[in-house]
């Protein structure tokens, strides 16, 4: 029994281990996505300025559509 406590214990604290390294990877991830982000909207204001104006209009249409 006492084993028994030790292997599940064991596999516990690898679970929580792989757990918290998810997490770190998932951060990475999340702040390479919000920089490749970041740069596609610097870039979409210096090739068409007036894409904000078009892409505003176009989610107002949509929510209309979803009304």
């Amino acid at each position: 029994m006492e084993r028994e406590n030790l292997e599940l214990r064991q596999a516990l604290a690898e679970v929580i281990s792989e757990n918290e390294k998810l997490k770190a990877e998932r951060k990475t991830a999340t702040a390479a996505m919000f920089r490749l982000l970041i740069s596609n909207i610097e870039l979409m204001d210096q090739c068409m300025p007036e894409w904000r104006h078009f892409a505003k209009d176009q989610i107002e249409g949509l929510l209309e559509v979803l009304k």
